[in-house]
């Protein structure tokens, strides 16, 4: 049955960010995440089906994505950014036998009590953990924040209203660093058209060169794009996503044809580490 928020949202033209908006978008990423052959999908690169995630943010390709592609082991996982706080995913049995950290800036309104569930609050370019701490990190939507203004959104802090465009490379450095040899990273950045929008700045295709160039001890071994339209989601490449402009809801900016909720592409890269830390 649908709730009546989610109702009004559908009514009234699916306005991202309107009422209704996130229980709309809650109820179809539990959706997509019970279903093993959208997470097959999501695994093997094929075609999603005409009119997904339409109206939605990048989160519905980037969750399923990452949960197609993260085990079950029983290990130590670092959340750099936060993403994964929410009961509904934290449930999932691939989550239920790990270590799990979640670093995020501050303290957030959501926080789940659990076993083996930490939170750590701190700079993600100031890391605390030892060298190779962490079989798995994972940091979705997050590095593209670092350096801007975070006081917008994530803090009221006045030494987070920075403009270091380039500062994300120390936290990325950071997330290699902590990672046990040919451990993994699971990163995601909003692609497209250089973009700077104050509290987020959009990756293009040189930045992404950039980032894998200035690793240290890390590989980049798989890339998956994916881009959005007035269809909704689907797997693209680079180039196909170039000229994608981010939609930013923080700049008053009109609801647009397409409906679009925040990034119209998101480069989701793996990267393995390959150079053990020397102490």
């Amino acid at each position: 049955m649908v709730s009546t928020k989610v109702q009004s949202y559908l009514d009234n033209g699916r306005i991202p960010w309107s009422p209704g908006y996130k229980q709309y978008k809650l109820e179809q990423l539990e959706k997509t995440l019970l279903s093993d052959q959208t997470l097959e999908i999501f695994r093997t690169g094929g075609q999603l089906p005409s009119g997904y995630g339409y109206g939605v943010d990048e989160r519905m390709v980037e969750y399923p994505w990452l949960f197609s592609r993260i085990n079950s082991n029983d290990e130590r996982l670092l959340d750099a950014g936060s993403v994964l706080n929410y009961p509904y995913l934290l449930e999932k049995t691939v989550l239920k036998h790990k270590d799990i950290f979640l670093m995020t800036l501050e303290p957030e309104s959501t926080m789940t009590r659990r076993s083996r569930l930490s939170y750590v609050f701190c700079d993600l370019r100031d890391n605390p953990f030892r060298n190779e701490a962490f079989d798995t990190v994972v940091s979705l939507s997050t590095i593209e924040h670092i350096g801007m203004d975070n006081t917008l959104v994530y803090s009221d802090k006045v030494r987070y209203k920075e403009q270091d465009a380039c500062s994300y490379l120390v936290a990325v450095n950071e997330m290699i660093r902590v990672l046990k040899t040919s451990g993994k990273l699971f990163l995601s950045v909003p692609f497209g058209k250089k973009e700077f929008h104050g509290w987020l700045q959009q990756f293009d295709s040189e930045m992404i060169a950039g980032l894998c160039s200035h690793l240290n001890g890390a590989s980049l071994i798989e890339a998956s794009y994916f881009r959005y339209d007035s269809k909704g989601w689907q797997l693209a490449d680079a180039e196909g996503c170039k000229d994608c402009e981010y939609f930013d809801t923080h700049a008053n900016q009109s609801v647009q044809d397409d409906l679009a909720a925040a990034a119209r592409a998101v480069a989701c890269l793996v990267f393995q580490k390959n150079t053990k830390v020397t102490e």
